[in-house]
């Protein structure tokens, strides 16, 4: 009888460490609302420095194929 009770009594106290750790784990999912809106202006200002990169990179491309075009031209010139 007192082993059966040593295994529910394990099987129990699983449960409950189990069930603690689970409620903690999603209490700290849980975000306050100012660390929220943080994130929010961080995401926001992240799209904007990726936006900044995109245009610089076509244009670094379109300076590129001037600098080809021009270099290509200066080359055939007759001398």
């Amino acid at each position: 009888m007192g082993v059966a009770l040593v295994i529910a009594g394990g099987l129990v106290l699983m449960t409950l460490v189990a069930s603690l750790f689970s409620y903690l784990g999603e209490k700290r999912k849980r975000l306050d609302p100012q660390i929220e809106e943080k994130i929010a202006r961080f995401e926001q200002r992240l799209a904007a420095i990726e936006a900044k990169a995109d245009e610089k990179e076509e244009r670094i491309a379109q300076l590129e194929s001037e600098i080809t075009f021009v270099t290509k031209l200066i080359e055939q010139r007759p001398k």
